[in-house]
Parts: structure tokens; C-alpha cells; sequence
């Protein structure tokens, strides 16, 4: 063995009694092993834990928070509405009663009925009433929406009063307004369902 060899092994000989023995040098490679390894579970607990946070924040931003009394208040005015309308709906197949299954080819002549279409058109006045009472409180968007399906209301009843007939254009309208009004209540039940009662009273 050469003076240099010699040299080295002294040294690694050295080494592993300064690190405390084999088991020093294992002890420290366990402990590197132990921070590498939490380090990256640290890592990837943060990553999930940001995206929980991000998931919690979305959540807060689609839900609307109101005091139960607003709450209150809200739902018992478009419960009016949709009661009124959802009335003047009905009162419009009272004047077409034969609109859903006849043909779209064909045309129908009715006989006027005076109470009915007096009923139609108190209906369609009561409505407007609620809408323009309400005006100021409800979203633009809905104000828009029942306003629009009033419109095609009282064109149908106008259209009755002068037609005297069911025919595919009053077909077509009575099927419009249904539609509409399905998807104005769609809208409404998603937008309720994000109101997120509050304690208060005001």
C-alpha cells in the first residue's frame, strides 16, 4: 500500500469517526432523505390547499348574501309576480283553447267569448300593474324579461279581439310566450338559490 493510499484511507477513516461511525453517515443520509422528502409533501399539501382556496373563493363569489328580512321581502315579490303572470298565461288559453293541437296548417275560427276576454285583458293589466310596481326593485335583466312576455300577452288578446280566429300565428305566439316564460322561471330559481341568508334583521 503507498504512502498516498495510506493518506486517503486515514482520512476517510477520520471522517466516518468525526460523522459519529456508520451509523453517524446513516443518520445524516436519513435526515437529507427526511428534508427531501417533506420538502415536497410540503409542497404538494400547498398546491392542494391553494387550490381549496381558490375552490372556497369561487364559491363565495357566486353566492349573493342578504339579511333574511331582504330575503323575505325578495321572494315574496317575485312570487307576486310569477303568480300574476302565470295567471295571465292562463287566461290566454281560455281564448285559444284549441292552440297546441291543431294543425299549424289550418286555421281555426273561435267564437268570441266576451268574459273570457275581459278576464285577458284585467289579467294583463293586473300584471302590468305588478311590474311597474316592482320596477325599481328587481335586476334589469328580469324587469326586461316579464316586460317582454307581457308585450307578447296583449298582442295575442289584441290579436284575438280583431282575428276571431286561432291560426299559426297565434300559434306560434302562444308557444312563445310558455317558452319564455319557462326560461324567466329557470333564470329565477338559479339566482334564488345563490341568495345566501345573513344574520340581521335590516
Amino acid at each position: 500500500m503507498g504512502v498516498e493510499m495510506s493518506i486517503i484511507i486515514q482520512i476517510a477513516i477520520a471522517v466516518v469517526i468525526t460523522s459519529g461511525g456508520i451509523s453517524g453517515i446513516i443518520l445524516a443520509v436519513i435526515k437529507f432523505s427526511s428534508n427531501i422528502i417533506a420538502d415536497k409533501l410540503s409542497k404538494k399539501y400547498e398546491l392542494k390547499l391553494n387550490k381549496e382556496l381558490e375552490k372556497y373563493k369561487s364559491t363565495l363569489n357566486s353566492k349573493i348574501y342578504i339579511t333574511k328580512a331582504k330575503f323575505d321581502k325578495e321572494f315574496e315579490l317575485y312570487q307576486q309576480l310569477s303568480r300574476n303572470f302565470f295567471y295571465m298565461i292562463e287566461k290566454l288559453h281560455t281564448l285559444y283553447p284549441i292552440v297546441g293541437i291543431q294543425s299549424k296548417d289550418e286555421d281555426f275560427p273561435i267564437i268570441f267569448d266576451n268574459m273570457n276576454y275581459k278576464e285577458a285583458q284585467v289579467a294583463a293589466i293586473k300584471a302590468q300593474e305588478t311590474i311597474n310596481s316592482y320596477a325599481a326593485f328587481i335586476t334589469k335583466d328580469f324587469y326586461e324579461s316579464y316586460n317582454n312576455i307581457l308585450e307578447e300577452c296583449r298582442g295575442l288578446i289584441y290579436l284575438y279581439s280583431t282575428d276571431k280566429k286561432t291560426d299559426t300565428e297565434s300559434f306560434a305566439i302562444m308557444e312563445k310566450i310558455k317558452k319564455m316564460f319557462e326560461q324567466l322561471n329557470d333564470k329565477l330559481r338559479e339566482y334564488l338559490s345563490k341568495l345566501e341568508v345573513i344574520e340581521g334583521e335590516q
